[in-house]
């Protein structure tokens, strides 16, 4: 006995519309005012923190209706804790005016995380979150392209490509974005956009239960994503940033082990080729070598090591409360002179050390919450990626892999 297929017209006989509601619209707007807020906030703007209360408050309100209807996620308690645990720091802080730059970013970032959580709660709005993380990748890449502060002189191909770049922050008279510092976010899109090409027909499983998007082409939506994934990868490279591509390449990576185990095979000669590449740029000096993965200059590794050992003799003075978030470089300028990098120029922003700068900044309760909220969220991606429907895959996927690069 054989069955046919259905065909798209059956599909559309049985799809239903997606219920729309005030609260989706609103929270497109949350999507469209996170990004704005985080464009102005790269641009280093003084910005009143109030205007991010009412952010927050809206977004409070999606996590506590989450609540309500039984839907808890194991990230929402770490993601309060450390909030409540940074915003501590304006007590103890004497620099105020480092501090709360540093809380409206954070506030931002949890915002955005209630956000996604919001879309990820309801299969009737993952179209919609998809089209949001499309739409902020597109961002996102606009902001690199026409703010960036380009590494000018290194490379004659990429100077010409440059020179034909808008410089949107020139004109506007405000200061442009750390090449590093856009690397890092553009980092994140490359995983999760190719996650969302190789889908292996996830979409147009999705699109065809709902009335309105099952007559949306999927070889446009396709080309959409594929752009996206083309910009944000171009304008990554183009940011010259070693640790930004190191941290693509393996979010890449990740993403193509876990869909077919046979990229195992890759790991041995990539790493040679990787590290042969750096051996001989670094003229056979290890220690220069491992400077090299993330700037030309020699005094690399021992600047690293001396910042390293002097966060620890912070962390050692304030070990429950931390200095205060945004505060290193003025706490390392006043009192920790520094021998390798004594100039006035080279100003140490943070302690090159994620789980070291937030010990640091918010003490080690902190960092114990920080880490926890990592291990969930590796936890709960992982049980997404086992047992959670195709397109709740895919976007488990891109999103765990976008965060490991």
């Amino acid at each position: 006995m054989t069955t046919r297929s259905s065909s798209p017209s059956q599909h559309r006989i049985f799809s239903h519309h997606i219920p729309f509601s005030k609260s989706d619209f609103i929270l497109i707007g949350l999507v469209v005012i996170c990004a704005l807020l985080y464009a102005l906030l790269m641009f280093d703007l003084q910005i009143n923190i109030i205007y991010f209360i009412p952010l927050l408050v809206v977004s409070f309100f999606y996590l506590i209706k989450s609540w309500h209807d039984g839907l808890i996620s194991p990230l929402d308690l770490p993601v309060i804790t450390l909030l409540i645990l940074s915003f501590l720091g304006i007590f103890f802080t004497p620099f105020t005016e480092l501090f709360i730059p540093k809380l409206s970013g954070l506030i931002l970032g949890v915002s955005i995380y209630i956000v996604i959580t919001a879309f990820f709660r309801y299969r009737q709005r993952l179209s919609l979150m998809i089209f949001s993380l499309l739409f902020l990748s597109i961002f996102i890449t606009v902001l690199a392209l026409v703010a960036t502060d380009w590494p000018i002189g290194n490379m004659a191909l990429f100077d010409r490509v440059y020179e034909h770049l808008p410089s949107l922050a020139g004109k506007l008279g405000v200061e442009k974005i750390n090449k590093n510092t856009i690397g890092g976010a553009l980092t994140f899109f490359p995983p999760l956009l190719l996650s969302l090409f190789w889908d292996k027909g996830a979409f147009g499983r999705l699109k065809s239960h709902y009335l309105k998007l099952s007559s949306f082409p999927e070889a446009v939506y396709k080309s959409i994503v594929f752009l996206c994934f083309a910009l944000s990868l171009g304008a990554l490279i183009l940011t010259q940033s070693r640790g930004a591509w190191l941290g693509c390449a393996a979010g890449i990576y990740l993403l193509c082990v876990l869909r077919d185990k046979r990229f195992l095979w890759l790991l041995l000669p990539l790493t040679i080729i990787v590290s042969l590449i750096f051996f001989q740029q670094a003229n056979g000096n290890l220690l220069l070598m491992l400077s090299l993965l993330d700037t030309r200059q020699e005094a690399t590794l021992p600047g690293r090591m001396e910042i390293w050992s002097k966060a620890l003799i912070m962390l050692r003075d304030f070990p429950l409360t931390g200095i205060g978030l945004g505060t290193f470089g003025e706490v390392y300028r006043l009192y920790f002179a520094s021998i390798v990098l004594p100039s006035a120029g080279d100003i140490v922003y943070h302690a090159h050390n994620t789980l070291l700068s937030v010990a640091v900044e918010v003490g080690l309760p902190g960092v114990l919450v920080y880490s926890t909220l990592l291990g969930s969220f590796g936890a709960i991606s992982w049980d997404a990626m086992k047992h959670k429907r195709t397109v709740n895959r895919v976007l488990a996927t891109g999103l765990a892999c976008g965060v490991f690069g």
